[in-house]
């Protein structure tokens, strides 16, 4: 394949591989349901239309478009739940040995490999660096809930991944249970592939999983001949005949996989397909795919990731100082602010220093939390003004953050931008959750009403910082 060749296909790849309409961070579309039950597509005649999503009960709210509304409260109580899904799959095993077992295909302990895969990562195999992507690429109802877990709630993946890993072999799950397991597990081990050596076993079960048609494997294997990546060599006319034969798409509830199908649509009417002619009704769908690939590269620059980065940031350290007011920690909340002034001068607006803005926002948060768990202090009516001002702020940052590192399991944005921000805030939502709880289990005990105020995310009060 020629250079020009392999950048078309990256480029086309970057976005079958990424969000359809919605992009964590960025309010484009697909992936932005977290949970089940979003949204319900419609078949037309001749025709396959969206996947539909498991019905397993909602947590957080969603919108009329099917997109969640990252302005309710419900989204907050799931980004920052304290407790785990009670619904998900408990086999009968230690979580112990769960964890252990997952541990060993790594080769590291228990915390060393929970450690790697609670950052997102973005130099695995191709087809695997956006996990997000595979979020409704499964048949059946156990692994798909447990896989959708493991991507939301990053303090327990090593334990998810040893429940997906157990479901492989499980007795007591259905063939489909295990088959989408075998995919979710070779999933997990190709997203985090440089950090292991159980590449055969990753394509072994991978193969075992297309071959008794999951979801996301006919896509992987379709892909992968189509665009010749992942060391395989490409062959338009298997990709062609892999993707118009199997019936692989749909699931047990006979809906289909709306990624698997814009994959077909672009496969379907490629002039290399011999049997592109007898497909021109998918001309449009096509073209649509296309066209969402050239509004989402220009919806998802670096520039916007980076711009938004810095509104959450200016909004962290204001909620930061309206506490250490309201609280009387100014003195210790000061080295932090005069840190932040010193980046904010800083005329090198790279990622390398918005990374680090974050992690000052964060530690900030930090503090404010430590401060607020070990005061007796009774708020004055001013006091509790700066405390419901402040909760509203970190709210917003909670619901964007979490949309916003979400997009590193899915988003094809600034790749560099990615790799420099995502661990900082990855680790920011956790520390503005910790917040979170803090704030709110204070406003109780001490009974004062918070009420979920609303701020003006628009515009940010920078005084504090320019004194």
């Amino acid at each position: 394949m020629s250079k020009n060749q392999l950048v078309l296909a990256a480029s086309v790849f970057a976005f079958l591989t990424a969000f359809n309409v919605e992009s964590h961070g960025f309010n484009i579309g697909n992936f932005g349901k977290i949970l089940e039950n979003v949204t319900e597509g419609s078949k037309s005649q001749g025709k396959p239309g969206p996947a539909s999503n498991l019905n397993s009960g909602s947590i957080a709210s969603s919108s009329n478009s099917g997109e969640l509304d990252y302005s309710s409260g419900s989204i907050i109580n799931f980004l920052c739940r304290r407790e785990a899904d009670d619904g998900e799959w408990k086999p009968d095993a230690s979580i112990v040995g769960l964890k252990a077992s997952v541990a060993e295909d790594f080769g590291k302990s228990p915390q060393d490999t929970q450690n790697i895969i609670y950052k997102n990562r973005t130099n695995g195999r191709k087809w695997a660096q956006k996990l997000a992507f595979y979020k409704d690429g499964f048949n059946a109802a156990e692994v798909k809930r447990l896989f959708s877990n493991f991507l939301n709630d990053g303090l327990r993946r090593l334990e998810i991944a040893g429940k997906i890993k157990h479901a492989i072999t499980h007795d007591d799950l259905e063939e489909a249970e295990q088959n989408d397991a075998r995919f979710a597990y070779a999933l997990i081990l190709a997203h985090f592939n440089k950090f292991h050596s159980k590449q055969g076993y990753q394509e072994t079960i991978l193969n075992e999983a297309y071959q008794n048609d999951s979801l996301g494997a006919v896509y992987v294997v379709g892909h992968r001949l189509y665009y010749g990546v992942d060391g395989v060599r490409q062959n338009v006319k298997k990709a062609a005949s892999i993707l118009t034969t199997t019936d692989g798409w749909k699931n047990q509830e006979e809906d289909e996989w709306k990624n698997l199908m814009d994959l077909w649509y672009v496969v379907a009417v490629d002039p290399r397909n011999p049997f592109h002619e007898r497909n021109r009704q998918f001309a449009a769908e096509a073209a649509r795919v296309k066209a969402d690939m050239e509004k989402e590269i220009a919806r998802n620059s670096g520039s916007a990731l980076r711009s938004n980065t810095e509104k959450l940031v200016n909004l962290q350290m204001e909620a930061a100082v309206l506490l250490s007011q309201a609280f009387g920690y100014a003195r210790e909340q000061a080295e932090l602010t005069q840190k932040y002034k010193d980046l904010l001068n800083n005329t090198d607006e790279s990622q390398q220093v918005i990374a680090k803005k974050v992690r000052v926002s964060a530690e900030a948060a930090a503090l404010a939390k430590r401060m607020i768990g070990k005061t007796t202090k009774e708020l004055d009516p001013a006091g509790k003004a700066k405390l419901q001002e402040a909760r509203g702020k970190n709210r917003y940052i909670v619901a964007q953050l979490g949309k916003t590192t979400m997009s590193f399991f899915g988003n094809f944005g600034s790749l560099s931008d990615m790799v420099a921000l995502a661990p900082a805030l990855d680790d920011s939502l956790k520390t503005s959750c910790g917040l979170h709880h803090s704030m709110t289990d204070y406003a109780a005990k001490k009974q004062i009403p918070v009420n979920n105020k609303k701020i003006d995310t628009q515009k940010t009060d920078m005084s504090a910082f320019n004194q």
